[in-house]
């Protein structure tokens, strides 16, 4: 079984600026699910690095996914590199035009 390579906050900085406050909203939050409107384009970067897994629901419109544990994990152990007061900053702007969109989740 090939095992994943360890995340770098390297890795992090890497991801697009709406994957990065993402993570950093559920890191914040300490939760590794998500939900998003199907049309939102901010989690894509974290499905093609196969880092979300994809949780069934019957609801039209949305989905759910869950960080994989051992990326999860990963993430836990970089919070506090990866949490900068800039990145902060922004996640609070993140969040208010996210709750326009999400106020059942945001």
């Amino acid at each position: 079984m090939k095992s994943e390579p360890d995340l770098t906050t390297s890795d992090l900085d890497a991801l697009p600026q709406q994957a990065q406050l993402l993570v950093a909203h559920l890191l914040e939050e300490n939760n590794n699910d998500l939900t998003l409107l199907n049309q939102d384009t901010d989690a894509s970067r974290l499905i093609s690095l196969g880092w979300l897994t994809e949780i069934p629901l019957i609801t039209i419109g949305v989905v759910s996914f869950k960080i994989k544990s051992n990326f999860w994990r990963q993430l836990k152990a970089l919070q506090s590199k990866f949490l900068t007061k800039e990145l902060l900053a922004e996640l609070k702007i993140y969040r208010q035009q996210k709750t326009a969109l999400y106020p059942w989740v945001w």
